[in-house]
């Protein structure tokens, strides 16, 4: 057992780089700060502050993450949970695209159902893709279509005329139309 009051730092070869340091705030709240070859702070864990991982990319239930955020388990359903916990809360997933904004949604390997804010617009669609691999952006087919500047909605058409635009027959209540 090592005990210390203050500030524990690893320096290795006496270099006043590439730092690592187990230390308490201000309020006495721990802290691990990490430090790189350039003095520069990269890696930040607190308990009472932001923490922070700067570069590469971060596995949870892996030791090879291909993506700057993977969560794996191999014998259970991998959830990402995200709840407002008090009173009056709102829980948010926000994705905010550059470019395209893009949600995908597969089944063993395979894209199934992407949700994509095209590039230049606000519109968002519905869009089947190909059964190729999570590389493949091989978009098949558009099943449903918002647009945004007019407040339209297209099933099956990515250009609706009217508020709610069909390619095909549509069914309401018993009488198809």
């Amino acid at each position: 057992l090592l005990q210390v009051n203050g500030t524990v730092s690893f320096r290795p070869n006496g270099s006043s780089n590439n730092q690592h340091y187990f230390t308490t705030s201000t309020a006495n709240n721990p802290q691990y700060l990490m430090y790189n070859s350039a003095g520069t702070l990269i890696n930040k864990f607190a308990t009472a502050a932001d923490s922070y991982i700067t570069g590469g990319n971060f596995g949870i239930g892996t030791t090879s993450p291909a993506y700057q955020l993977e969560v794996r388990k191999a014998s259970a359903t991998s959830t990402v949970f995200i709840k407002a916990t008090s009173s009056g809360g709102t829980a948010r997933l926000r994705v905010d695209g550059y470019d395209d904004s893009l949600i995908d949604f597969g089944r063993n390997g395979l894209g199934r159902w992407r949700f994509n804010r095209k590039s230049g617009t606000d519109d968002l669609s519905l869009i089947k893709m190909s059964d190729a691999g999570w590389s493949s952006t091989t978009e098949s087919s558009t099943l449903m279509f918002w647009d945004y500047a007019n407040s339209r909605v297209g099933i099956g058409t990515t250009s609706p005329a009217t508020t709610l635009h069909s390619s095909g027959t549509i069914r309401v209540g018993t009488s198809p139309f």
